[in-house]
Formats: structure tokens, C-alpha cells, sequence
């Protein structure tokens, strides 16, 4: 899906902050996205809808927002993504070191489903933690228990039994497959979940900590008014 051909200016730009970013608002929740010219590269908001699922990227939404709104308002669901491609030379949003953050890509999903997602993935993942606060499995020393499911391909999870109280619930509780790609998957705010994708090949446990910390600057960069 593409916005059509400019010429007319929006009646009613997005909403932009001190530093340069826009506000766009999804589903009614609000994000903070770049508006330099290097960063509108790769970010597209994928829409889910009847028939034909469409997407645009984040240059179409920022030339024609009364255009974007009228496309989120028709999606049942959008999803921003937002890849960090490693061999671009500028920095990632405009704020980031690509290498630093280590992080493949983040997104950000609202809109209808969302939120009962975002329960039954708490509720599977308490129970994981219930587990490693009952001693089942051995934490390490970074604090995560290692859970492996029983049937291939394998996949792990990792919890830590106590909640970190700086971040959404469940903000470092990871998943990995047995290709060894990782993500993390919060609600951070009541209609919007934020996941981080990484690769534990080039990551391993010792990074995860700090993995998790740069993942939650990158979503408090993005999402300012997260829980």
C-alpha cells in the first residue's frame, strides 16, 4: 500500500518534539519516531487488515499524515519495524551506535489483539518464573534459568524469578530458537507490546545484561511514555 503521489500539503502534520522526532500516534498510543533522512530507511509500518495487507514506511507517513491516519484507523493492527541494517555508517535512529546496541531490529505492535497477547504471553512466561522461584532449573550467575521444551526443534526460554522493577514486566525474559536468533517481548504500555531481536551466536549470556539495558533505551527513545 502506497499513499498517493505528492503535491498536497497535510492539513495537520505530526506533533514534533525538542530534538527533531515526530510523534505519530497508532491505535491510540503514541511513538516517537526520527525524522532525518538516514533513518527513513527500513522503517515501515505494516498494517493488518481485511483482504490485502498493506504497509508503508515511515517517509509516506511522515509526507501524508492525514493519509497514514486514515490507513490506521482502517487496519485492525499495526506494526512498526524497524531493523538495524549493521553495514550503514550512521548512527541507528539517529541516536544509536549500530554495533553498541547490539540488537538485530526492535517493533512495536497496536491495535486489536494486542493486549489479550500480551496477557497469555505473561501468563506463560509467570509460570516459567514460578518454576525457577520453586528451584526447578539452576539460575546462573547473570540470574536466568534455562528452560529447553521437550520436543525438536528445541526452543529455550529464559527467566529470571524476580521481576526487574526498572522495566515492563517481562522485558528480560527472552525466547531463542535453536538457530540461535533471541527476542523479548513486553506490553508496554496497555495496547502496545515492544519485542527486541538479537543473535545469540554473536551475544552470548555474559552480553545479556547489557543487551537488555540497550534494548530498554532504544524503547524508552521510542515509546517516552512506557510503564
Amino acid at each position: 500500500m502506497a499513499l498517493g503521489a505528492a503535491g498536497q500539503a497535510a492539513a495537520d502534520e505530526w506533533p514534533r518534539l525538542a530534538d527533531g522526532r515526530r510523534v505519530i500516534e497508532v491505535k491510540g498510543e503514541k511513538f516517537a519516531m526520527p525524522a532525518d533522512a538516514p533513518s527513513l530507511l527500513g522503517i515501515t509500518f505494516s498494517l493488518r487488515q481485511q483482504g490485502k495487507p498493506g504497509a508503508l514506511t515511515l517517509k509516506e507517513v511522515l509526507a501524508k499524515p492525514d493519509e497514514a491516519r486514515a490507513a490506521f484507523n482502517r487496519a485492525s493492527s499495526v506494526r512498526i519495524d524497524i531493523p538495524n541494517i549493521a553495514d550503514r555508517k550512521d548512527r541507528w535512529l539517529g541516536e544509536f551506535d549500530r554495533e553498541a546496541v547490539k540488537l538485530n531490529a526492535v517493533s512495536i505492535e497496536s491495535g486489536e489483539g494486542v493486549a489479550e497477547d500480551c496477557v497469555a504471553d505473561a501468563k506463560s512466561l509467570n509460570g516459567f518464573r514460578a518454576r525457577a522461584a520453586s528451584g526447578e532449573g539452576t539460575a546462573g550467575e547473570d540470574g536466568w534459568t534455562e528452560f529447553v521444551s521437550e520436543r525438536a526443534p528445541r526452543d529455550y526460554t529464559y527467566v529470571k524469578a524476580l521481576r526487574a522493577s526498572a522495566m515492563p514486566d517481562h522485558f528480560d525474559s527472552i525466547r531463542c530458537n535453536y538457530h540461535e536468533a533471541c527476542l523479548a517481548k513486553a506490553c508496554v504500555k496497555p495496547n502496545a507490546a515492544f519485542t527486541y531481536r538479537f543473535n545469540r551466536k554473536f551475544h552470548p549470556r555474559a552480553e545479556w545484561n547489557e543487551v537488555v539495558a540497550r534494548a530498554g533505551g532504544v524503547m524508552r527513545y521510542l515509546v517516552p511514555a512506557a510503564r
